[in-house]
């Protein structure tokens, strides 16, 4: 039995997975960091997101990020750590019912919880939340 069968064999099928999930969400954390550096500003309609990294500490993050996935290969390759395949259309409706669920968290009733409300808010709020739930099929 060689080294790299004889490591794999160290962790049962759900110590596997764990190990598999725990770093998977890694990568795609160090990913999604990569990504932020690579696209600079960008905004939305309520959010901004500015650029304030400097050149040293974009490499240096390039670097970490360069480090970390390198282990992570290694650990990969030493447990036969199986590649999770996802379909993008799951990943994409997959937040979208924690979204409309938060939507639905902000009517004028939910906001009640965070102080005293405005007369007439209910009028003026809960349809337009509402016309958000019911494009989302949410409802």
């Amino acid at each position: 039995m060689n080294a790299h069968h004889a490591q794999s064999q160290l962790l049962n099928a759900p110590q596997k997975n764990a190990l598999r999930i725990s770093l998977m969400l890694v990568e795609k954390g160090m990913l999604e960091v990569e990504r932020l550096l690579a696209v600079g500003e960008y905004h939305g309609l309520l959010f901004r997101i500015i650029d304030d990294v400097n050149e040293d500490t974009r490499t240096s993050i390039r670097q970490l990020i360069h480090e970390v996935l390198k282990i992570i290969r290694e650990l990969k390759d030493r447990f036969q750590l199986d590649e999770e395949v996802e379909r993008k259309s799951r990943a994409i409706f997959g937040k979208a019912p924690l979204l409309w669920e938060i939507v639905t968290g902000t009517d004028a009733g939910r906001l009640r919880g965070y102080g005293e409300i405005y007369p007439g808010l209910k009028e003026v709020l809960d349809p337009s939340i509402a016309q958000l739930c019911c494009i989302s099929g949410y409802t």
